[in-house]
């Protein structure tokens, strides 16, 4: 998985219960943004690797291959989505805000099912 940028202090505890990808504003909710506008044959789950990097996993519960999976997390202070279909990687997209990138989510995911 591709490394997110680490904001925090080096004396600030890593918990992963205190992890959250787009704290700003602390209020929002990726995965439950994304839960709320997609439809049930998607699935929007977080992860942490084993070295305590965070992102979102936005992927079809069908086990299509010409799906899409996509990939939020943050880098360098910059929200990206990238996107795999099957097992290569096809793009990735920088965003300023998580809404934006929930934004751009939710439509690609609009069109793959039209």
């Amino acid at each position: 998985m591709v490394p997110m940028s680490d904001r925090r202090h080096a004396e600030e505890p890593t918990q992963a219960a205190d992890i959250r990808i787009c704290d700003a504003p602390p209020q929002f909710d990726v995965v439950a943004a994304l839960t709320a506008s997609l439809t049930p044959s998607w699935s929007a789950e977080r992860e942490i690797d084993p070295s305590g990097e965070t992102s979102v996993v936005v992927l079809s519960v069908s086990d299509n291959p010409a799906h899409p999976t996509f990939v939020l997390y943050e880098e360098e202070g910059l929200v990206q989505v990238a996107t795999v279909v099957g097992d290569c990687w096809q793009s990735r997209r920088t965003f300023r805000t998580c809404q934006r990138a929930v934004a751009a989510i939710v439509a690609a995911v609009v069109l793959t099912n039209s």
